[in-house]
């Protein structure tokens, strides 16, 4: 069974570095893709409004992963005051995540109001904000609604409240093919040794993301994470293996993201929709 914590952290981490990027202060025009396709900062139905003075960086996060032959989906959102730290430089190469490190962002902040969610026309959740500022994370467990399928459009609006109102919307990324290693029907033996070479049929989203996290009953950690474009290849360097321990438990990601950030008066907001296999690998010396 995989750790919906796990799936969460590896993409939130991801997330913060790919959605800090591209800081360009402007009226509410794009800053990021839908999908793949550069908007070069036009116009492209991303607003902001209203909201309390100072910057506010956050994001919406829509993940839609299989883990084996089941699929499991999830909805949240951070939102807090400031700049989130970047974990990878520009959101492009790897790193290691030392133990315990968490890749969120500070401690909630003002929010937002509601935010609404649709896969087309139809409503599939809402994303309500509790007493400190942070939101509730819908899952399909919960939220059978929460469904979407690849090419729809996903759409986000975010009523104003004690932080600017947004709307948003990215293209569902399909989920990627021909991965290796395949995590989805067993668990590949990964060597500590050599590079690791993830492979994949490219596509035209964001980027992809690849994250190797252990687990234990202390915690979580130490780990790896890379991020590149989606043109079929990432390799994770032997020298970032060489931190994690033989023998953990070793959760294996292979993600293709879309991604859409606007910059309405200095804040900074993104919205991110994930695809992608989530497994484990048995790593040997």
């Amino acid at each position: 069974m995989i750790r919906p914590s796990v799936i969460a952290l590896s993409l939130t981490a991801v997330l913060v570095a790919c959605g800090g990027t591209n800081r360009d202060p402007d009226d509410g025009t794009s800053t990021g893709t839908d999908g793949g396709t550069p908007d070069s900062g036009r116009p492209d139905g991303g607003s902001g409004d209203g909201g309390v003075s100072g910057a506010i960086s956050g994001y919406v996060q829509l993940n839609d992963f299989s883990t084996g032959s089941a699929v499991q989906r999830q909805a949240f959102a951070n939102f807090a005051a400031g700049s989130f730290d970047a974990v990878l430089n520009a959101g492009i190469g790897c790193k290691a995540v030392p133990p315990g490190d968490d890749p969120t962002p500070p401690a909630p902040s003002p929010s937002p109001g509601a935010i609404t969610i649709k896969a087309g026309a139809n409503v599939i959740g809402t994303l309500m904000p509790v007493g400190d500022g942070s939101y509730q994370t819908l899952s399909t467990g919960t939220s059978p609604g929460l469904a979407w399928a690849a090419g729809d459009t996903l759409n986000v609006v975010a009523a104003a409240g004690l932080a600017p109102g947004f709307t948003m919307s990215v293209t569902a990324p399909a989920h990627l093919m021909n991965v290796t290693p395949d995590v989805k029907t067993s668990s590949p033996t990964v060597s500590k040794k050599s590079d690791l070479n993830v492979t994949w049929s490219a596509g035209t989203a964001s980027y992809v993301y690849v994250s190797l996290t252990q687990v234990s009953e202390l915690g979580t950690g130490p780990g790896v994470l890379c991020a590149g474009p989606d043109n079929g290849n990432i390799r994770v360097p032997a020298s970032l293996l060489a931190s994690l321990s033989p023998g953990a438990q070793t959760y294996f990601g292979v993600v293709r993201v879309a991604s859409k950030t606007i910059t309405p008066n200095n804040n900074h907001l993104s919205l991110q929709a994930g695809a992608g296999a989530i497994g484990t690998v048995t790593l040997v010396p």
